[in-house]
């Protein structure tokens, strides 16, 4: 499984389609986390996901397999959401979205 090197998140891409973003308790390290025996669980959701959606889970800063990462050094000033998901276009990711009035 990947680790960004940038910024020392780990995640998981499978399937095709829109992006969907899935955070707890379905992230990257989830069977390492909870052990093979819910592994049907997972399976269960990606098989109806990964169809229609390319889905990205990560694990959360401290949690799985990514890197213990300070808070400050993710201020949502420096987020890149273009590329956040591999081949996704960047209107997949329109952040910050447009103000009207």
């Amino acid at each position: 499984m990947p680790l960004d090197a940038a910024s020392g998140v780990h995640y998981e891409v499978q399937g095709e389609g829109q992006p969907l973003l899935i955070g707890l308790p379905l992230m990257a390290s989830f069977t390492q986390l909870f052990g093979s025996e819910l592994q049907p669980v997972l399976d269960g959701y990606l098989d109806r996901l990964t169809d229609r959606y390319r889905v990205l889970r990560v694990d959360y800063p401290s949690i799985g397999g990514s890197r213990d990462i300070a808070p400050d050094a993710l201020p949502a000033s420096t987020a890149s959401p273009t590329g956040a998901i591999p081949g996704a276009p960047p209107s997949a990711c329109n952040w910050p979205p447009a103000l009207t009035a």
